[in-house]
């Protein structure tokens, strides 16, 4: 390593023990305000270009794509709201405006609410929108994508999500609907299946430490799944051994499997 008058770490070599190999010769350049302006090595160079208030404006790299050894470039351009967040990143410079940029390109736009959540993101890279809803207690209740509500919870009070039904953003079929029961510790006890008619059962010892997972379907004709965990202790629960026992009315028999 090396380092400037400031303090800022200039340079970085790495290499094999004998120096026939050179893994990484990077060397960084600061500007007045000890901020990083550049980054260059053998296989890369990236800049960066800072806004009045210091955010990072714009960062152009060309490097080698190791893949097919063929050149490449980036230049991504980010803008900021009066609360220094993005409102733009990774996108393009479009006469004095910065944008998400062209359908295939990396940008995305970002949007806030007045309590400071995102409620907006346009993607660029295939032009979908996300919007976010959040309860009143700030938690993420809603994802919507183009339109389609593709994810929905419920949290209770201390942030746990209780219940979430998740769609198909394309067809808008549900593909997901689950409901979760939480002890006093925050630890999930239980969890229904609505979709695929299934309940879940977990069994703690009294530090919290899972001793069994049920699986029951709601047909009694279908394969019912015990998991047992056994421990040993050091300076925690260290697992040793999970016995696997399914039964089935149809294939009476099984053998557990540990």
């Amino acid at each position: 390593y090396e380092y400037d008058g400031d303090g800022n770490r200039t340079a970085e070599y790495f290499t094999n023990f004998g120096d026939s190999y050179v893994f990484a010769q990077s060397r960084v350049e600061y500007d007045a305000l000890n901020r990083v302006v550049s980054i260059t090595d053998n296989a890369y160079q990236v800049k960066y270009e800072y806004d009045a208030v210091g955010n990072r404006r714009r960062m152009t790299a060309t490097y080698m794509d190791m893949v097919g050894y063929h050149q490449k470039t980036q230049d991504y351009w980010y803008e900021y709201d009066a609360l220094n967040r993005f409102t733009v990143t990774m996108g393009t410079l479009a006469g004095d405006h910065i944008v998400a940029g062209p359908m295939g390109s990396d940008g995305v736009q970002l949007g806030y609410n007045a309590a400071g959540e995102r409620v907006l993101a346009v993607y660029a890279k295939d032009g979908r929108t996300e919007r976010y809803a959040y309860d009143a207690n700030g938690y993420l209740q809603t994802q919507t994508i183009n339109g389609i509500v593709a994810q929905e919870r419920t949290n209770d009070l201390m942030g746990r999500v209780t219940s979430q039904i998740e769609r198909d953003v394309k067809t808008g079929k549900v593909v997901s609907n689950v409901t979760r029961v939480w002890d006093a510790d925050s630890l999930q006890t239980s969890e229904r299946d609505a979709l695929n008619g299934m309940s879940t059962s977990y069994t703690r010892m009294a530090d919290g430490t899972l001793t069994q997972i049920d699986s029951k379907p709601d047909d009694s004709n279908d394969t019912r799944t015990t998991s047992t965990y056994s421990y040993e202790w050091w300076d925690g629960a260290k697992q040793s051994k999970v016995k696997v026992q399914a039964t089935n009315p149809n294939a009476p028999g099984w053998k557990p499997a540990t």
